[in-house]
């Protein structure tokens, strides 16, 4: 596994948040460019309609086609397939035949996957119940084949803004990896290298709910070879989770790298996080809260050294607002420590019309090359569209307004710094009729592991992907 991404959904809430608009369509960013020749897997689950189209394309112009697909005629899930990618592919678009709430989309990129004819079976169910929810028995035919199994649970179809579908845990299948586990909405995805041919059943154990879900799995044929590696020292996110939570959503981050990191836009004010407790246990640092020009900036949590698991289950102490609140976790691989020298620069500025763009935003010189940079802005009135340079991890899709309850509209953004020069960020906003927003922005710095450190190992379920049996 390379890297993956998992979404949080976008919902109608009332008040100010029924101005939402249904989107469409939706982009997702990976962390990082793919590499060439690898396997990028994208599953998704959206509202039903006997005439539901989707359309799955990239930027680099990749061919995607459907592997496998279910609904209970009120959620379709789905899994597509890009193979033998073109290098540098970073943003896949969903283009449905017209503008939908409701959602939610993970995006994973493997290497050693057959580069044509990849699929080898598949299995689809949308009758499974917790606590056992499987996708269905399906027979290989190869041996190695890399099994990607996605749920989703049915009941989002008809919950309140804001509200949770009660998911107490999730734990993924047998000899299975989880990649991401949403308790909030109660949806995963999975994977298993299956050594030999034959007859599996993906599956994970769900608590909490009796709820009925809807899980596809594919099996792709393994190819020794094929593709394109990470780099084994190079500073990297892993993984991009967005969550949205409540005061009583348990959250769980699968992960493997020795930074972990998250962060939400909103400030102390709005939403005090005074706490972080973990397990397995960690030593959580809380970035500078201090006032920007009076304003509180997001606020970020980081453990380094970190003790990561593929079952980290962590309690954030705080009271999120009316629907909710989005947290974006990081999994980063080969980081060292936090930049001191570097700081944590910020900016305030005031934009007067609705579509703005605005420049040399939060300027961060890094102590060394190499770093990897986060940069989180919060307005008043979004969505911030496009960051430069670097890479917004904030999901965007088309209409959007500052009313999305996705990711709130905000920013949150990322950089792979190859020099010790100074970083200033440059934004597009698009606040629609809103002609003042106000955006405070912070930004940090993590330089890369010392060569001669050793990171965290990495789970042997992991590396099964690396030299199928």
């Amino acid at each position: 596994m390379v890297q993956h991404v998992s979404t949080a959904t976008d919902v109608l809430g009332t008040v100010y948040w029924a101005n939402a608009v249904a989107g469409n369509p939706y982009n997702i960013n990976l962390p990082n460019q793919t590499g060439g020749g690898n396997c990028l897997i994208l599953a998704l689950s959206c509202p039903y309609s006997a005439s539901r189209t989707v359309t799955v394309g990239d930027d680099q112009s990749n061919t995607w086609q459907l592997a496998v697909s279910t609904q209970n005629a009120s959620v379709i899930s789905s899994i597509y397939i890009a193979t033998n990618v073109h290098a540098n592919t970073q943003k896949v678009t969903v283009t449905f035949d017209t503008g939908l709430y409701g959602c939610q989309f993970v995006l994973s990129e493997f290497y050693n996957v057959a580069a044509a004819a990849a699929i080898d079976t598949t299995a689809a169910s949308h009758t499974s119940a917790a606590p056992s929810v499987n996708a269905g028995s399906m027979t290989t035919v190869s041996g190695g084949d890399l099994i990607y199994n996605y749920a989703y649970d049915q009941a989002n179809s008809s919950l309140v803004a804001g509200s949770g579908v009660s998911v107490s845990s999730i734990t993924g299948g047998t000899r299975f990896s989880l990649l991401s586990a949403d308790v909030f909405i109660g949806d995963f995805a999975q994977y298993y290298i299956q050594p030999s041919a034959g007859a599996i059943t993906p599956s994970a154990a769900v608590s909490g709910v009796t709820d009925t879900f809807n899980s596809v799995a594919v099996a792709l044929k393994a190819s020794s070879g094929q593709g394109t590696a990470p780099s084994p020292t190079a500073i990297r996110i892993v993984r991009v989770c967005h969550f949205m939570v409540n005061s009583s959503t348990p959250i769980q981050f699968p992960c493997v790298g020795n930074l972990i990191l998250f962060a939400t836009a909103r400030p102390e004010s709005g939403i005090d996080y005074s706490a972080v407790t973990s397990q397995p246990s960690n030593n959580w640092t809380k970035i500078d809260e201090s006032l920007v020009n009076g304003h509180g900036p997001p606020q970020v949590w980081y453990a380094t050294n970190a003790h990561a698991s593929l079952n980290l289950n962590l309690t954030v102490t705080g009271t999120p607002g009316p629907y909710g609140t989005t947290l974006v976790f990081y999994d980063v691989v080969n980081a060292g420590a936090y930049d001191t020298g570097a700081g944590r620069p910020s900016s305030y500025l005031v934009t007067t019309s609705p579509t703005q763009s605005f420049s040399n935003f939060c300027p961060i010189t890094p102590s060394q090359p190499g770093e990897l940079i986060f940069d989180f802005l919060q307005d008043s009135f979004g969505p911030v569209v496009v960051v430069s340079p670097g890479t917004m991890d904030t999901v965007l899709y088309g209409g959007e307004t500052d009313a999305d309850l996705m990711d709130n509209a905000d920013g949150y953004a990322h950089y792979y710094s190859n020099s010790t020069s100074t970083v200033s960020f440059s934004y597009t906003m698009n606040s629609g009729k809103h002609d003042r927003s106000q955006e405070v922005g912070i930004a940090i710095a993590f330089s890369a592991a010392s060569l001669t450190s050793t990171p965290n190992p990495t789970p042997s379920s992991l590396l099964s992907i690396f030299t199928p049996k």
